[in-house]
């Protein structure tokens, strides 16, 4: 894996809370079972060193699901131009709206 050199303060932040999330799906159980394999498997069976590594691939797993559909929206938006037009005219509503 390699590591981004200039990884930004909210990069990090937003990590931690990632770690805290899987923590969090363990805690209650809610293991990924092919994920949990595949990082068995990874480790030759060691049980012990695939826990390690199954939180890391869970995080990044996360990382990809979330810029997955950041693109999948994009590309909606792209081929849909009035959405970006009724978003901007949602906006403008929103401002002039007084509160």
């Amino acid at each position: 894996m390699v590591k981004k050199v200039f990884e930004s303060p909210e990069d990090r932040l937003n990590e931690i809370q990632l770690y805290e999330l899987v923590a969090q799906e363990i805690k209650n159980g809610e293991i990924d079972e092919g994920l949990r394999v595949k990082a068995l498997a990874d480790c030759k069976g060691n049980e012990e060193e695939a826990q390690g590594l199954y939180i890391k691939l869970r995080v990044q797993m996360i990382k990809d699901e979330w810029a997955l559909k950041e693109k999948q929206e994009k590309e909606r938006q792209k081929n849909n131009p009035s959405t970006l037009k009724l978003d901007a005219e949602s906006r403008a509503k929103e401002a002039n709206t007084v509160v």
